[in-house]
């Protein structure tokens, strides 16, 4: 017994140095990582800004609620692949910038809406920055390879992505509440248009060019990393095929994850209010 706990002493400080030694050296990862969080934190407060909005403009409607949802899942499903086609065409550091001053933007709509109780342009505005959203989630989650070539460190940045996602799953909608019994509902909504500017000031000081043409690299758990060839046998042609589906898949199991995300997000932050 205290030969394997010599064992495993070793091996999770050594795990840990991996991960300090991957946040201390890539300075690109880092700023990214801090701009995944702020993106994060701004979901999370305006999920229970929509929800609280909605009840004000329309108490007791089971129905507006519902269509809040369906403006907000309805674009994940049928935008996504455009999100896929502008990250495999631009630089994705840019993109992410572009589509951050968007999402600032966006914001604005919300604080509008709400001001002038007009329940339709809350509609509009959850359509807008689910657009946005939707767009920006295959964009941010491609450049992390371009980032982080080595294998092992690329590990270690989805458990690192994980571990942001679970922590504003937990505490996002609760500070989301605080925020809304504080400040009021316009306050979540100014707070996610901060969270989108200071994104943009993050990936702003990311180094580098991350266009995808002049880079090939893993772009899911389901990619290998191969040579372009221009003669491909029937077998690697229906590997690349089984390779896309698997994509496919994976794609639609995120929007389920964030489907949950958003609605346990909203209860805990519902609780709070």
């Amino acid at each position: 017994r205290s030969q394997l706990k010599r064992c495993k002493a070793p091996s999770l400080s050594k795990s840990l140095k991996g991960y300090v030694s991957l946040l201390k050296n890539n300075r690109n990862y880092r700023l990214y990582l801090l701009s995944h969080l702020c993106q994060h934190a701004g979901d999370a407060t305006v999920n229970i800004a929509t929800l609280l909005s909605v009840e004000h403009l329309d108490p007791g409607s089971g129905t507006a609620v519902s269509v809040v949802i369906m403006c907000k899942v309805i674009p994940e499903i049928f935008v996504t692949p455009i999100g896929g086609i502008i990250a495999d065409t631009f630089d994705r550091r840019k993109a992410m910038i572009v589509l951050d001053g968007l999402g600032a933007l966006a914001a604005i709509n919300f604080v509008f809406a709400h001001r002038s109780d007009n329940v339709y342009g809350l509609y509009v505005a959850v359509i807008i920055r689910g657009f946005i959203s939707s767009v920006y989630h295959p964009v941010t989650t491609s450049i992390t390879p371009m980032m982080v070539p080595d294998p092992e460190d690329l590990k270690r940045t989805n458990t690192l992505s994980g571990i942001v996602w679970s922590l504003m799953f937990i505490f996002g909608g609760v500070f989301g509440g605080f925020l809304a019994a504080s400040l009021g509902v316009g306050a979540c909504f100014s707070f996610d248009s901060f969270s989108y500017i200071l994104s943009v000031i993050l990936m702003s000081k990311v180094q580098g060019t991350y266009n995808p043409s002049e880079q090939k690299t893993i772009e899911s758990i389901f990619d290998i990393k191969t040579k372009d060839s221009t003669n491909k046998t029937i077998l690697q042609r229906i590997k690349g095929l089984l390779r896309r589906c698997l994509n496919s898949i994976w794609q639609s199991a995120v929007m389920t994850k964030e489907l949950v995300q958003y609605l346990v997000t909203c209860g805990f932050g519902m609780l709070i209010f």
